[in-house]
């Protein structure tokens, strides 16, 4: 295995050791993220009966929160009549969590590509 395939291997380690049950929950919420996060508690050997737990508990609230927000938001005219825009400034309120840690990730490391 690559050195710096071991050091990311190392770091998902750290990091799901120390927020493993809160990035789970939370990941269910983040469109991307929610696909991959238990791929990578899985490549940390984050405990699995653990991994299973947070991950149904992630999913349960991220379901029951998304169906009543729903029910809530579709008493509202202007969310019915235009539920495509909604959807569109959903997903982009979603994702934009993820464009500022890049973007803060690419001002610290003064713009230059990772060393790999």
């Amino acid at each position: 295995m690559p050195v710096t395939t071991l050091r990311h291997v190392v770091r998902t380690q750290e990091f799901f050791d120390r927020y493993g049950a809160r990035a789970i929950v939370l990941g269910r919420f983040v469109p991307i993220v929610r696909t991959f996060i238990t791929v990578m508690a899985g490549v940390s050997w984050m405990d699995a009966r653990r991994d299973f737990t947070y991950s149904l508990v992630g999913g349960v609230l991220w379901a029951a929160g998304v169906t009543l927000l729903g029910l809530w938001l579709g008493r509202f005219a202007f969310v019915r009549d235009d539920i495509e825009l909604m959807l569109i400034l959903i997903v982009f309120v979603s994702l934009l969590p993820i464009v500022v840690e890049i973007v803060r990730s690419r001002r610290s490391s003064g713009g230059a590509p990772a060393a790999r």
